[in-house]
């Protein structure tokens, strides 16, 4: 089990981040020491966190991410991958015309 700090640490997210996304209902501790109040986690919660943070980084919302089954997770990396695939053949489009006109 993890402490919370130490689970920040280690998913390199601040304290104040884990505590927010628990408000948000996206991760829970699976033990609140009732005379501490320390929170306790464990391996799903660290990978929990790193996909919360690798589907931000792909644009998705905290509110999309509460709500994202398995499949629509499937569904919009597929749409942002095909939109990276269309912003690289614009790319070397546009790098043609410059060499082209250079």
């Amino acid at each position: 089990m993890l402490k919370i700090g130490d689970l920040s640490k280690l998913v390199d997210v601040s304290v104040k981040t884990i505590r927010f996304y628990e408000e948000e209902g996206l991760i829970r501790p699976i033990e609140v020491d009732r005379w501490t109040g320390y929170r306790y986690y464990d391996d799903s919660s660290v990978e929990r966190i790193s996909q919360i943070v690798y589907l931000k980084s792909l644009g998705f919302t905290l509110k999309e991410i509460a709500n994202l089954s398995e499949q629509s997770i499937i569904e919009k990396t597929k749409e942002i991958q095909n939109k990276i695939i269309t912003l690289n053949d614009s790319v070397r489009a546009l790098n043609s015309l410059r060499k082209e006109k250079g």
